[in-house]
C-alpha cells in the first residue's frame, strides 16, 4: 500500500474524531442548559476519551473545549442545587471561568465570526449577570440589581435577535422576557390594591395578565422535552394564578364597594381562593426543582393572605346580596327546573302503573312537588325556611284533610 494510500484511509477517521468531538461538546452544553447533567457528563467523558485522539493542531483548541464544557457543567449543577449565597458565589466561579475561556476562542480566527459561539457568549453573559443579581439582592445592594438588571434586558433582546424564530430557543427566550415584563405590573398591582386605588390595579393587573398569557404561549414553544423550559412555565404560570386570582378580588371588592355585587362575583371568588393557593403551590415545586436560578422566592404567605382577604370578602357579598338579586340570578334555572320536574312527574306515573289516571287534585300536588324541587335545585335546602311549602302539601295529600276533620269533630 503506497504512503498516499495510507494517508487517505487516515484522514476520514481523523475527520469522524474531530466531528464527534465538537457534537459531543455541543450536546454537551445543551444538557447542561437543561439541568440533565447525566446526559451532559456523558457527553464530556465522551470528549475526554475523543480529545486522546486529536492530531497536534487540534489539541489545544480541544483542551479549551473540554475547560469550557466541563466549567460550565459544574456552574450550572452548582446552581440548581444552591441554596445560599455561598453556594451561589461557587457555581459564578464555574460559570466565569467557563465565559473567559469561551472569550478566549472566539478571539481566535477559526471561531472569530462563529454565529453559534455568539449566541453561546450572550447565553453565558446573561446567566453570570444573573447569580450577580441573585447575590446584589442577598447583599441588598438594590444599585447594583437595578444595574445588572438594566444588563440582563439588553442581553436577553440581543439573544433573541440572535435566533431564529422557528428555533424553540427563540420561544423560550421570548417567555423569559414575558415573564420579566410581567412581574413589574403584577407588584404594582399588589402595591395599588393595598392603597385601595382600585382602578390602577386593574390596569395593571390586565396588562400583567396579557404578559402572562404570551408567557405561557412561549413556553408552551420551548420544548415540551426541555427541563428549564418546563420549570420555568411552572413558575410563571404560578404568577399568572395569583396574578388571576388577584385580578377577581380586586373587581367583586369594587363591585362590593359600590353596591353592585352579584351572584357571579360571588362564584368568582371561590375561583379565586382556589387560584391564589395553587398559584403559590406551583411557584413552590419550581423553585424547588431549581432553587439556584429563581432564588428565594416563596409566595406562600402572600397567597395565604389573600386567600384569607378573598375568603372574607366572598362571605360579605353572600350576606349582602338582596333576594331581588338571588331571584334575577336564580329564576331561570329555578323556572327550568320546575318544568322538567313536571313533565316527567306527569308522564312518568301513569306509565309507571303507580296511579291510573290524574285529576284535578293529582296535577295540583305534582306543580307543588316540582316547585318545591326547583326551589331546592336553584337556590338549596335553605330556601324552604322561607316559603311554608309543607303546609300546602298537606292539604293536597290523600286522607290528610279528612283526618284533620276528623279530629276537628272529636
Amino acid at each position: 500500500m503506497s504512503e498516499n494510500e495510507n494517508n487517505s484511509s487516515v484522514a476520514p477517521d481523523s475527520e469522524k474524531t474531530v466531528e464527534g468531538f465538537y457534537d459531543h461538546f455541543s450536546q454537551a452544553f445543551v444538557s447542561a442548559g437543561d439541568f440533565k447533567f447525566e446526559d451532559a457528563q456523558f457527553h464530556l467523558d465522551r470528549m475526554k476519551t475523543l480529545a486522546s485522539h486529536l492530531t497536534e493542531p487540534e489539541r489545544p483548541l480541544a483542551t479549551d473545549f473540554l475547560t469550557l464544557a466541563g466549567e460550565y457543567i459544574m456552574g450550572n449543577q452548582g446552581l440548581s442545587i444552591a441554596k445560599t449565597s455561598e453556594d451561589r458565589q461557587a457555581a459564578l466561579a464555574h460559570l466565569s471561568k467557563a465565559k473567559n475561556t469561551l472569550r478566549n476562542l472566539r478571539a481566535s480566527k477559526a471561531f472569530e465570526n462563529n454565529a453559534g459561539f455568539m449566541q453561546m457568549a450572550l447565553g453565558l453573559d446573561s446567566q453570570v449577570l444573573g447569580v450577580q443579581t441573585q447575590l446584589a439582592q442577598d447583599r441588598g445592594d438594590f444599585d447594583e440589581v437595578a444595574r445588572l438588571k438594566a444588563q440582563i434586558e439588553s442581553g436577553l433582546d440581543e439573544m433573541i435577535k440572535s435566533t431564529a424564530p422557528e428555533d424553540p430557543v427563540h420561544s423560550f427566550l421570548r417567555g423569559v422576557k414575558s415573564m420579566q415584563e410581567a412581574m413589574p405590573k403584577f407588584a404594582a398591582s399588589i402595591q395599588a390594591a393595598g392603597e385601595m386605588n382600585l382602578d390602577l390595579a386593574q390596569q395593571y393587573m390586565r396588562d400583567a395578565s396579557k404578559s402572562f398569557a404570551t408567557m405561557k404561549s412561549c413556553f408552551t414553544g420551548g420544548g415540551a422535552d426541555a427541563v428549564m423550559a418546563q420549570v420555568s412555565s411552572r413558575f410563571g404560570n404560578g404568577f399568572g394564578s395569583i396574578a388571576e386570582a388577584l385580578e377577581l378580588y380586586v373587581h367583586a371588592l369594587r363591585s362590593a364597594i359600590i353596591g353592585d355585587v352579584s351572584k357571579t362575583d360571588v362564584e368568582a371568588l371561590a375561583e379565586a381562593e382556589r387560584k391564589a393557593l395553587d398559584g403559590a403551590m406551583e411557584i413552590t415545586k419550581a423553585t424547588s426543582a431549581a432553587p439556584g436560578v429563581f432564588g428565594k422566592v416563596d409566595m406562600q404567605p402572600y397567597a395565604k393572605m389573600l386567600a384569607m382577604l378573598i375568603r372574607n370578602l366572598r362571605a360579605l357579598t353572600e350576606r349582602s346580596l338582596s333576594p331581588k338579586e338571588i331571584s334575577r340570578s336564580a329564576s331561570p334555572r329555578a323556572l327550568i327546573y320546575f318544568l322538567g320536574a313536571f313533565v316527567v312527574l306527569l308522564l312518568a306515573l301513569p306509565m309507571s302503573g303507580l296511579v291510573q289516571k290524574i285529576d284535578f287534585t293529582g296535577v295540583i300536588f305534582l306543580l307543588v312537588i316540582s316547585a318545591i324541587i326547583s326551589l331546592i335545585s336553584a337556590f338549596g335546602f335553605e330556601s324552604l325556611r322561607f316559603v311554608p311549602w309543607f303546609d300546602t302539601l298537606a292539604r293536597f295529600v290523600p286522607g290528610v284533610r279528612k283526618a284533620e276533620k276528623s279530629e276537628a269533630k272529636a
